[in-house]
């Protein structure tokens, strides 16, 4: 690891990993790495090798830059979702920028949080035996509603 002096930022070169490590952001959420590296990998395909991965000074984020335009950041890792400067299959556009933006698959962005279908309570008909919504004032089979 390398502070620069004029931008105290943190470098780690070309270990992404190291900087993402030591920026802490997925400490309580380390399956997230994976789909971190996922789309590294594919910038890679794209623009070359990483050439150099750091923390910037305000430790929001990981920036990493890649060997096709070495002075430009193109891959931005955040809490709960990576930003980066080229279409990945699965991102979506962020509105009037050359971004694009890949949600990571966190607690706080787990659709199995926040995309949950709510369970329909059943209740079972004295008559019939079968199951209704609970809402229903009356089991839908014997009334024919």
């Amino acid at each position: 690891m390398y502070t620069d002096q004029e931008s105290n930022r943190k470098e780690f070169g070309t270990d992404y990993l190291a900087a993402l490590d030591d920026w802490g952001g997925f400490k309580d959420e380390p399956g997230v790495i994976g789909k971190v590296t996922e789309i590294v990998r594919f910038v890679e395909d794209k623009l070359g090798p990483v050439t150099l991965s750091y923390v910037v000074d305000s430790a929001q984020y990981v920036a990493v830059r890649f060997a096709d335009n070495p002075a430009l950041g193109i891959v931005f890792v955040n809490r709960g979702f990576v930003d980066h400067r080229l279409e990945i299959p699965g991102s979506v556009k962020k509105k009037d920028e050359e971004v694009w933006r890949t949600e990571l698959p966190t607690s706080k962005n787990s659709a199995a949080t926040h995309n949950k279908i709510p369970e329909i309570k059943q209740a079972l008909c004295v008559n019939c035996q079968m199951s209704y919504p609970a809402h229903l004032s009356a089991c839908p089979i014997c009334t024919g509603a």
